[in-house]
């Protein structure tokens, strides 16, 4: 007996397909294989009497990846997608498999036969429904149909059959009234007992309407389920189509798909820096905000061929006493959807706006290091924060007992979902924090029908985009298009945290120099000025705080962990060369500032705008050992300068990058985006 353990992590969709060709293989060749799956989505295999349990490296046990090169020859082969894998492993296991059934191999416990709680409870007893999708994932947008077409579909129905709503959280789904919304609240179990028990289907081209045909239905005497999929022109029909499927498409109607699927990705770019913007992604012919495919489907289109099952009699629709009591749950269940904030717009205007803030990372680094302080400060406005993933960054915020969700690994938990949602519905406002990435906060910001900004701590380019721009730097708000929204907002720290408890002794003999910077933030050249420094002044000591290494007697290393408030109070200098427009506004030359330690810096964009160049410290051109050796020992050698000096840097802090002044630009940059009033600065 062969032992296979295959291994495919694409989406669901195409793991169904990857079903049905494993159960083809054990009837065609019966007692000849056994077979273990390595997938994205196991639930998908549970209860499957094909899958056994191996182990890689085992005697006899042969492992590799599954793919299905026909999708290659899809516009000109007389192929449906099912076949793709059949394809693929005859030829890589020398087979014959042949199809036997036209759908994929799901399997249900006896549990799931029974009818759904998630339906039973809201409408009070059982009812047939059917399952809408209404929406899609945002790498694929041109798949997206139009939401008011999809109400305008379900409002036709009302009264006589019931839609229950579903989509995948963090996926794009906006919210339809008059119907059941299971939205974010299904995993892929709990979708298969749905199907198990949904009279019919309307979705785009996607993971259901493939379940829908490989489910069985409940009712053993019906052999299919109806199923309408609006599909534009993306897809050739004969791969993706099954016969008893209402599939509405264009292919051959237009010159974009005359000969076949587009396969394009998107209908406008996202401005997420995905590869799908690009121009060889994009549809080609755009009307009325969709691609002209999905723009030609009309609602009345859709009905008329959900109407051709009921009308043939492959679907009823609800019994009269049903029909009243969905229609008042229903109803009552659109009077209680609330918004995301509860809160008026007067209410919103006439106080400080309440703020969620969205990380996308969960490691402790300068942006993360804002959003503490913004919330540590205000604590009234900022309500919590939201990560894209967990780290050690959620522990702190924990820790100062500020609100935190961390959403990676738990996307699928639905008491994540409904702490992000509680957290979210305390807000007015979500401010999308960024570095270089756009996706996770363009993603994320789709979730909720609310007021949204971008703020970039970063020296780089945002794409076009809607929200405003929040720049951490004058630096940064220059190179942004004149087409986005900008406003600067420069960071700033707790001058309380950051302030020297003693004065320093400027008498005594040694001069204490420090740097704080992991190590991969500063440009190598700092060791050659260091190594200068410290062979003509014997004097110094250098402390480097945020890199292991072995001390001696003029230098100190100092984890990542340590109080750096402590080394900054100590040192007289602040030594620093930051990488080329790299950062936004670097917040450890603010606290050294704070602390009264001179900082002399190479002029880059992420501390030319904390320095006044001769005054509270120097800016000195990249590379130039010479001209970092002859300031540092002009300040060596002239206490009295230094002390000058170290009493402006604390100056200018307090006076221009305090978390009071922070927070009110940030407040008043809230509340003008809620009263729209953008202004450009």
């Amino acid at each position: 007996m062969r032992k296979l353990i295959l291994e495919n992590y694409q989406s669901p969709g195409d793991l169904l397909m990857l079903t049905a060709a494993i159960r083809d293989l054990h009837q065609t060749y019966p007692n000849e294989f056994q077979t273990d799956l390595r997938t994205a989505c196991p639930d998908l295999w549970q209860n499957n009497p094909y899958v056994s349990s191996l182990r890689e490296g085992d005697a006899g046990v042969t492992k590799f990846t599954c793919h299905y090169p026909l999708i290659h020859q899809c516009n000109t082969a007389p192929f449906h997608f099912i076949h793709g894998f059949y394809q693929f492993l005859n030829q890589e296991l020398d087979l014959r498999i042949s199809p036997q059934r036209f759908h994929g191999d799901v399997h249900l416990s006896e549990s799931e036969k029974e009818y759904p709680d998630q339906i039973a409870r809201p409408l009070r007893g059982k009812v047939p429904y059917w399952i809408i999708d209404a929406g899609g994932k945002y790498d694929f947008t041109i798949k997206w149909w139009s939401s008011e077409r999809y109400q305008a579909v379900v409002d036709h129905f009302i009264g006589k059959l019931v839609f229950v709503q579903v989509g995948e959280f963090g996926h794009h789904h906006p919210p339809l009234k008059n119907v059941v919304d299971l939205r974010g609240k299904t995993n892929v179990r709990q979708l298969i007992q749905l199907m198990h028990f949904a009279e019919g289907v309307v979705c785009p081209v996607t993971f259901l309407m493939h379940l829908a045909a490989a489910v069985p239905h409940h009712n053993p005497r019906t052999q299919t389920r109806p199923c309408v999929v609006i599909a534009g022109g993306r897809e050739p029909t004969h791969w993706e189509a099954y016969s008893h499927h209402q599939f509405i498409h264009t292919i051959g109607a237009l010159w974009c798909c005359k000969d076949g699927g587009c396969w394009r990705s998107r209908t406008v770019p996202l401005g997420d820096g995905s590869d799908k913007d690009k121009s060889t992604h994009l549809c080609m012919d755009v009307k009325n905000g969709l691609p002209r495919c999905m723009e030609m489907i009309t609602s009345d289109e859709v009905i008329r061929r959900i109407e051709i099952y009921l009308d043939g009699g492959a679907a009823g629709i609800l019994k009269t006493p049903d029909a009243a009591r969905v229609r008042s749950t229903i109803q009552r269940q659109n009077r209680k959807t609330a918004k995301p904030s509860t809160r008026s717009r007067v209410q919103v205007l006439a106080s400080a706006p309440k703020v969620v803030h969205f990380l996308p990372c969960g490691q402790l680094g300068g942006l993360e290091r804002c959003v503490l302080n913004l919330c540590k400060h205000d604590r009234e406005q900022n309500v919590g924060v939201v990560l894209k993933e967990e780290g050690p960054i959620q522990r702190l915020f924990a820790r100062h007992k500020i609100p935190v969700v961390a959403l990676w690994k738990a996307r699928d938990s639905t008491k994540v979902q409904a702490r992000l949602r509680s957290l979210v519905a305390q807000a007015d406002i979500i401010n999308c924090h960024c570095v270089t990435d756009f996706g996770p906060a363009y993603r994320f910001r789709q979730l909720f029908d609310m007021a949204h900004m971008i703020s970039l701590q970063w020296y780089c380019q945002a794409p076009l985009t809607r929200s405003l721009l929040i720049c951490a730097s004058p630096s940064v708000a220059a190179i942004q298009a004149k087409e986005n929204h900008v406003r600067t907002i420069l960071n700033g720290i707790d001058e309380n945290e950051f302030s020297a408890k003693q004065p320093r002794d400027y008498s005594g003999e040694l001069i204490h120099v420090v740097r704080v910077c992991r190590p991969e933030k500063c440009s190598p050249y700092f060791w050659d000025v260091a190594e200068r420094i410290l062979r003509s002044h014997r004097n110094v000591r250098l402390t480097v705080v945020g890199e292991a290494g072995r001390s001696t007697d003029q230098i100190r290393y100092v984890g990542p962990k340590a109080d750096i408030r402590k080394y900054l109070e100590a040192a007289h200098i602040f030594l620093y060369t930051p990488h080329e427009k790299v950062g936004a506004h670097d917040l450890s030359v603010l606290e050294a500032m704070s602390m009264g330690a001179v900082p002399v810096v190479a002029n880059e964009v992420c501390v030319r705008d904390s320095i006044e160049d001769g005054v509270d410290g120097y800016l000195l051109p990249r590379n130039d050992v010479d001209i970092f050796d002859r300031t540092i020992s002009k300040l060596i050698d002239d206490r009295h300068q230094l002390e000058a000096m170290s009493r402006a840097c604390a100056k200018s802090v307090r006076s221009k990058f305090t978390m009071d002044r922070m927070s009110a630009e940030y407040s008043k940059a809230y509340t003008d985006e809620l009263s729209g009033r953008r202004t450009r600065r």
